[in-house]
């Protein structure tokens, strides 16, 4: 089965959302997240939900000067099936 994630993410203070990557697997995304964020992120609430498209959640607080709060997900889609 081939399947996509699309990394969410929603910035707490500014309801702002963008799309952060795409991933072929959650560990693929979880890299993402990681490289994206880089070493001054912390991950909590990790959620693996598995259903309606939402394949995992989390919120991510950010340190340094471009810190911040995010809630992110990845919403998962099935390719190439009819």
């Amino acid at each position: 089965m081939n399947n996509l994630i699309v990394i969410h993410e929603l910035d707490k203070e500014d309801n702002d959302r963008c799309v952060i990557g795409v991933a072929s697997s959650r560990d693929k995304a979880l890299e993402i997240i990681n490289e994206y964020y880089g070493k001054e992120h912390i991950m909590t609430n990790f959620k693996d939900i598995r259903e309606d498209n939402v394949d995992f959640s989390c919120k991510i607080e950010v340190a340094g000067s471009f810190g911040g709060f995010y809630s992110l997900w990845g919403e998962i889609f099935v390719i190439d099936r009819v």
